[in-house]
């Protein structure tokens, strides 16, 4: 992120905390002000109901207390219908006079289908009422991201969207992927695009991973705060996503933040403290009659095959009786299984979780701050995991019909000893797979942490059970450090201009930036890391990544009778940097001392670059007629620097409807026990681009040097000059229905997507000086069903509401 961007963000925060009321009231015509407050039947404040002008953007939402403040242009002149909507409850309408009359309106919501309608954040960032949606989608809010603790966002929505499949890496930190309608690319992303605030941000899993295992640092999107998340809205498939371009062909998730505006008058502040404990619910089951060794014979000398099968790990040893055999601690000992062997080694996983908020508002601004820090101590001792994210957000009203608004979002995270996963001894479970069954962990610890030796014996070797395959877990996670760290920052200013009641304009542009570094240190003795001939080993990496967007988008909204009219025409300039480097030794000369000019064994180094750019065009056009039927129809074009001159630009479309039954056949409801019921169906077809530098053949840089002068290899995969982007393509179409009085609800989905034209690495003859070729082949398709049923068997006068939600998904993939 450059630090113009940033600065230029720290100046909008500063200009709208400074704007006053007499700074507004400058205009030409006064405005007219509109205030009040908004319960439920219950009497309870309604949280983030969307007030508006109907037929215009000019609105805003509540607060923490139901309050809202409204500021119509002076510009506005007679008579106005304002609207009130929020997801669970019925639309309100009012009719008002503008022209700088203060006025005051208070309501009272009646509740209504939940999950079916209200008002959504959908694609470009814009609110919808959700009964004029035709395509597939799920909003969350951020109360329910909140309610009960989760490691990272994408872990947040496990189990509360249909269709979509999330899987967790259980390790400290770890990343979640995301699959919205089964992977559609062979090689490519098969993850959705993330959204926040209108800027595309990345979502890069971040890991050392190798055939043998490797580290996993988490995933990109895990930097979010939840605290700071008003509500996330779930665009399933290309249907729903068309507008945001090649990398949506598997959906969006698009993430509105929460800011001041629409609070009231003055400054709050919140701090919130969260506690969390965790520990292994199951373990794996191991047998307790035999101990280590072979045959039934087993007697320790040093752990390396010099005494009785005592270089073995498997438990296939003397039966677990009790009888005196030498074991590691040098003297006979009982030879009894230990249990808690396992379980003994692991530790409680605690999180302690403080975020403090700060929130300001004044008539036609606001803003806010919030801080949060993550301390989470792992499983495994030793293992930790800090996290401090700082958000600000703000945004003020500069002239009547000119609204600046900008958001900085700063996350720094650091790693301590993050377990490994795969075959590998930084992996714990793996050491205990083979662990012998008499094993006393306790020991173990006892004698590597309290003698003045180093390792736990006096002679300077390492107190262990066993020195063919294994090292003590203790000595593991203490003596070979790795240490990681990422800084972020997500950065986006935008000014929003209302020329007329119908016609606004909006102009964005932002970034989002990371630096990782990755550093573990091996010392000697490391079995999977270091020669053994040396002194320990060492690893480093270090990734600095950017994408910066600049868009512009002009929105008309219109009403014409009984036909509600929205167009959308904009476009947008993306471009993407990334620089790698790492480097590497198995062996140092001197222990303790991790640099490259201590390698024992010459370091194996990369130095990579990868750039990008895509500038695209897009537009959509939405007619509702008579507030039941909607048609949208949706088109974009890219082009991609990725692809080939001739191939660099593809359009894709989308056309989809929805009809409200309900409002169209009145008599359907005739019998009470249909509420609510309406149709929708769609069509999309969506491009993607290649990776980059796939059309030429390429040398590939050694660290190692001919004579003193550079070498170079050529690339073992042939280029093509000739790729294609991938093209999907989507069907779909659904019902949305409540029953009873909307205590029963039902959203189901059917989707057919097809992806072909895949770009993936042929394997080809060797006599062509070539392993691999790129090519276009190959396709993928997914068809299946979705479907989110809400239940809510218990709802009493007194507010008190039981509600059970059931996800179903089933994908077919070919």
């Amino acid at each position: 992120m450059s630090n113009q961007l940033a600065r230029a963000l720290v100046a909008v925060a500063v200009v709208c905390a400074a704007i006053s009321v007499d700074s507004v009231r400058a205009s030409a015509q006064n405005p007219t002000v509109v205030t009040g407050r908004v319960v439920s039947d219950s009497k309870a404040p309604i949280v983030g109901a969307s007030v508006l002008i109907e037929g215009t953007t000019v609105g805003t939402v509540t607060n923490d207390d139901g309050r809202y403040t409204l500021t119509v242009p002076g510009s506005m002149r007679g008579s106005a219908t304002l609207t009130l909507r929020f997801i669970g409850f019925r639309m309100a309408r009012q009719l008002i006079t503008l022209g700088g009359i203060p006025q005051s309106i208070d309501w009272t919501l009646a509740a209504q289908a939940t999950q079916l309608q209200g008002i959504v954040v959908t694609a470009l960032n814009q609110q919808r009422e959700k009964q004029t949606i035709s395509t597939s989608q799920q909003e969350v809010t951020g109360e329910a991201l909140t309610r009960v603790a989760a490691p990272n966002l994408i872990s947040a929505l496990s189990g509360k969207v249909s269709g979509v499949n999330i899987t967790q890496n259980g390790n400290m930190g770890g990343s979640s992927r995301i699959v919205i309608r089964g992977a559609g690319s062979i090689l490519g992303e098969n993850q959705p695009l993330f959204i926040i605030d209108g800027l595309p941000i990345s979502n890069r899993g971040f890991s050392n991973a190798s055939a043998s295992g490797g580290r996993d640092y988490g995933s990109a999107i895990g930097d979010l705060n939840a605290d700071d998340i008003a509500s996330l809205t779930v665009l399933k498939g290309p249907n729903a996503a068309a507008l945001y371009g090649s990398r949506a062909t598997n959906g969006a998730v698009v993430i509105t933040t929460k800011n001041g505006r629409g609070a009231p008058a003055g400054t709050r502040v919140s701090f919130t403290s969260r506690f969390t404990s965790e520990s292994p619910s199951v373990l794996p089951k191991y047998q307790n009659q035999y101990g280590q060794g072979f045959g039934g014979d087993f007697k320790y000398v040093d752990g390396a095959g010099s005494g009785v099968n005592d270089g073995a790990d498997e438990s296939w040893g003397p039966k677990l009786d009790g009888r005196l055999i030498d074991q590691f601690s040098g003297k006979a000992q009982p030879w009894i299984a230990h249990p808690e062997n396992v379980s003994g080694f692991l530790r409680s996983a605690n999180t302690v979780s403080n975020n403090l908020s700060v929130t300001t508002s004044g008539r036609g601004m606001g803003a806010r701050l919030s801080i949060t820090k993550d301390a989470v101590q792992g499983l495994v001792p030793n293992t930790s995991l800090d996290k401090l994210s700082g958000s600000l957000s703000a945004s003020a009203v500069v002239r009547e019909k000119l609204t600046i608004g900008g958001s900085l979002q700063y996350v720094q995270n650091n790693g301590s000893q993050r377990p490994e996963n795969g075959y590998t001894e930084g992996n714990p479970f793996m050491t205990f797979t083979w662990f012998g069954r008499q094993v006393d962990v306790a020991s173990l610890k006892n004698k590597y942490f309290n003698t003045d030796s180093p390792y736990g014996l006096a002679n300077g070797s390492l107190y262990n059970w066993n020195d063919n395959y294994h090292r003590n877990p203790w000595w593991q996670f203490s003596d070979n450090p790795a240490a990681d760290s990422r800084e972020r920052v997500i950065a986006q200013i935008s000014a929003n201009y209302q020329f007329t009641p119908w016609l606004s304009g909006l102009v964005r542009t932002g970034g989002d930036s990371y630096r990782f570094n990755a550093d573990e240190h091996f010392a000697p003795g490391n079995i999977d890391n270091a020669d053994p001939a040396y002194n320990g080993g060492f690893t480093g990496s270090n990734t600095h990544a950017k994408e910066t967007n600049f868009e512009g988008l002009v929105t008309a909204k219109h009403t014409f009778g009984w036909f509600d009219m929205t167009l959308n025409v904009g476009g947008n300039k993306r471009r993407n940097d990334r620089a790698d480097d790492s480097f590497a030794t198995r062996g140092i000369l001197v222990a303790g001392i991790y640099n490259l000019a201590n390698a024992g064994i010459t370091p194996t180094t990369t130095n990579a670059e990868f750039h990008s750019a895509v500038n695209s065009t897009y537009g959509s056009a939405v007619v509702t007629i008579n507030k039941l039927w909607t048609i949208e129809a949706t088109g974009r074009s890219d082009w991609s620097s990725t692809l080939p001159k001739n191939n660099s630009s593809y359009f894709y479309p989308s056309l989809s409807s929805s009809i409200v039954l309900t409002d169209l056949i009145p008599a359907l409801t005739k019998n009470n026990w249909l509420t609510y019921a309406k149709l929708h169906s769609g069509f999309a077809q969506v491009g993607s681009d290649a990776a980059p530098y796939q059309l030429q053949t390429l040398y590939n840089g050694q660290s190692a040097k001919f004579s003193g002068q550079p070498l170079y290899t050529l690339a073992n995969t042939s280029a093509n000059a000739n790729l294609k982007p991938e093209r999907t393509e989507a069907v779909e179409g659904g019902a949305e229905m409540s029953f009873f009085n909307d205590r029963v609800t039902v959203d189901a989905t059917y989707y057919n997507k097809k992806t072909k034209d895949q770009i993936i690495n042929l394997t080809i003859a060797p006599a062509t000086g070539f392993s691999q070729t790129a090519i276009n082949a190959g396709q993928i398709s997914n068809k299946g069903i979705e479907a989110l049923i809400s239940i809510t068997p218990i709802q009493m006068s007194n507010g008190f509401r039981w509600t059970t939600t059931l996800n179903y998904a089933k994908n077919k993939s070919r």
